[in-house]
C-alpha cells in the first residue's frame, strides 16, 4: 500500500502531537492482520518472546499509573531513532519527498514536544481515574487482552489491546493501548482512557 503523499506533505508540516496522531492512522490504515504461521518448534520460540513482550507493556503501563510515575511514562514511547525508525519504514515509498532536512526538522520538533504530550496524555490518564473513583493503591492488574498483526510492508508488529484490572471490588479497563513492537520491545503509540465496566 503507498503511502498517500497528502498525508506525508501533512505530516512535514505541522506540529509533533498532529504529526504523531497521523502517524499513527497511516500506520493503522497500512495494518492489517495476516495468516498466522504456521506452528512449529521455531515459531513456538518466537511466539513465547513476543508474548513475554506484550505483557511487559501491559505491566509497565499498568506500575506507572499505580506507582504515579508520570515522568517515567514518556520512556514507554519509542526513542528519537526508534520514531525515525518508523517514520522511514511507513514513508519507504515516498522517501524521495521525505528529505533529511526535513526528517531532521521533524524529529527536532519531536525532542522539544514529545515528552509533554505525554506526560498530558498521564495527567489525562489519571483525571479519569480519579473522576472513577480508582485508588491505585488498591487497584489489582486482572489481565491483557490485544491483538497484535503484523503491519502491511513494515515489517514490525502493530498491538491494540486492554487492561482490565479490579479495584475495589469494581471492574475497569484501560483502553485502546496502542503499541508497536520495535527491537526493545513494544513502544506506545497512544492509550485511549479508563472506564468502568
Amino acid at each position: 500500500m503507498a503511502t498517500n503523499p497528502y498525508f506525508l506533505d501533512v505530516i512535514l508540516n505541522m506540529n509533533f502531537f498532529s504529526a504523531f496522531i497521523i502517524t499513527i492512522i497511516l500506520l493503522n490504515q497500512s495494518g492489517g492482520a495476516q495468516s498466522p504461521p504456521e506452528k512449529n518448534k521455531s515459531n513456538a520460540i518466537a511466539m513465547n518472546v513476543s508474548t513475554q513482550k506484550e505483557n511487559a507493556l501491559a505491566h509497565a503501563i499498568f506500575s506507572a499509573l499505580v506507582k504515579n510515575e508520570e515522568n517515567g511514562w514518556p520512556a514507554m514511547y519509542p526513542t528519537n531513532d526508534e520514531f525515525k525508525t518508523i517514520l522511514q519504514r511507513m514513508l519507504h515509498e515516498q522517501a524521495t519527498e521525505l528529505t533529511k532536512t526535513k526528517m531532521d526538522e521533524m524529529l527536532q520538533q519531536r525532542e522539544k514536544e514529545a515528552a509533554v504530550c505525554y506526560k498530558n496524555e498521564y495527567r489525562e490518564l489519571m483525571k479519569q481515574a480519579g473522576k472513577l473513583g480508582i485508588n491505585w493503591k488498591n487497584a489489582v492488574f486482572e489481565k491483557f487482552e490485544y491483538d497484535a498483526s503484523p503491519t502491511e510492508k513494515l515489517n514490525l508488529l502493530y498491538l491494540n489491546g486492554k487492561i482490565f484490572f479490579s479495584c475495589k471490588q469494581q471492574q475497569f479497563v484501560i483502553e485502546g493501548i496502542e503499541a508497536i513492537e520495535m527491537e526493545s520491545g513494544y513502544r506506545l503509540q497512544s492509550v485511549k482512557g479508563i472506564k468502568r465496566l
